[in-house]
């Protein structure tokens, strides 16, 4: 009579435990408030009081090498964008990637794993149009 609780509780403590195969593609959403610079003057964002403006923020995991990017801005307009990282973690973006208009035309290999990627929103020239962010969505896709 012990039998099945004993197999019961392996096969329990069994799915609890996640797997270790490698990691295939996902997709990771951030949104972002107000353009950080313009296109193609300057780039940035900022941080008051907890929150970061002019910018969207994506977290890198182990084996992921590589980003595709669409940005989608609420007033329907293209949205100029570059993407960042601080690779060494003392705290200042030291690898940049860009600049892009709506989307990355294919996918962008970045420099450090299990580091977030740091997505600059600008204002200014995108394409042959112009981007004027107010309020968007940030879709990653990451592999």
């Amino acid at each position: 009579m012990l039998r099945p609780v004993v197999v019961a509780t392996v096969a329990l403590a069994l799915a609890a435990v996640p797997a270790t195969a490698a990691p295939g593609a996902r997709t990771a959403t951030a949104t972002y408030t107000t353009p950080g610079g313009v296109e193609p003057v300057l780039s940035g964002d900022s941080d008051i009081n907890g929150t970061r403006y002019g910018s969207a923020t994506v977290f890198t995991r182990r084996g992921e090498t590589r980003v595709d990017i669409v940005a989608t801005d609420t007033n329907g307009l293209p949205v100029a964008f570059e993407i960042a990282q601080d690779t060494d973690g003392d705290g200042a973006k030291d690898w940049y990637s860009g600049p892009f208009c709506g989307r990355t035309p294919a996918a962008v290999r970045f420099k450090a794993q299990r580091r977030e990627l740091i997505v600059l929103i600008n204002a200014g020239e995108c394409g042959a149009g112009v981007s004027a962010p107010t309020t968007g969505t940030v879709t990653a896709r990451l592999a």
